[in-house]
């Protein structure tokens, strides 16, 4: 008799704790999260700017799915060499819907790429002393969305309307992106840079950056903050710049 009651006391136990498990990890707990992001690229030739543009990917930049009320980071990815990402998004708790916001960041450094760009940057002696803010573009927000759906943010084009927005950051990103893969080809490095050999671009709209220049493991370009004339829309002087890092270190 006391065995049979030990048996039903167990069992008990057990279906309390399977009910628990069973609320604290719903199966909807995570949600996939995908879409694209490209940037338009402005032509240029021998004359200059042709006032044209094309729509490039955002190559092995960092994205991040970002709880709306709380503002906290509920999945992180990075874009692929065509500028999609998927990502695996936990919601902070079991509530449908959720309200989400996707960004995308000028950090190649969670595809392995150790590049940034920021809005500020001071050069130490060897290091730089500070570095500012890495760049962020956000979609739109999506609300009440189910958690138990996947969710597609579609396709996300930015661009540079009045000469000083900051498209140009993933143009440096992209630039940046090219030199990287170039590095990387048999017969030159062989490898992308370690995380001892990385590369930060200081440029913002309201930067006072007067005139490109490099040193260390920071390069300064030119922003629109000195009167309107950037750096940012030019592949050759950031290659360039890029080359001189590139001499120091490898």
């Amino acid at each position: 008799m006391s065995r049979n009651k030990h048996t039903k006391k167990t069992a008990s136990a057990l279906a309390v704790v399977v009910m628990a498990f069973a609320f604290a990890v719903p199966a909807d707990a995570a949600f996939n999260a995908t879409g694209r992001f490209l940037y338009a690229d402005k032509l240029w030739d021998k004359d200059g700017y042709t006032g044209q543009e094309q729509n490039l990917p955002i190559r092995h930049a960092r994205v991040e799915i970002v709880d709306i009320p709380t503002l906290q980071v509920i999945g992180s990815g990075a874009t692929d060499v065509n500028g999609n990402y998927s990502i695996t998004v936990t919601p902070l708790a079991p509530v449908v819907p959720v309200n989400v916001v996707a960004r995308v960041l000028t950090d190649g450094r969670t595809a392995g790429y150790e590049i940034r760009i920021v809005d500020e940057l001071e050069r130490g002696l060897e290091e730089p002393a500070v570095i500012g803010n890495i760049h962020a573009v956000l979609t739109s927000p999506v609300v009440n969305h189910n958690q138990a759906q996947p969710l597609d943010f579609g396709t996300f084009l930015l661009q540079d309307t009045d000469g000083t927005g900051v498209a140009q950051a993933f143009n440096i990103l992209d630039c940046a992106v090219d030199f990287f893969d170039w590095m990387a080809q048999p017969g030159l490095l062989g490898r992308l840079p370690d995380a001892t050999e990385y590369i930060v671009y200081a440029w913002s709209p309201t930067s006072a950056n007067e005139g490109s220049n490099y040193s260390g493991h920071a390069i300064l370009l030119s922003s629109p903050g000195q009167g309107n004339d950037t750096d940012a829309w030019s592949d050759t002087v950031i290659l360039h710049e890029t080359g001189h890092w590139f001499d120091d270190y490898f």
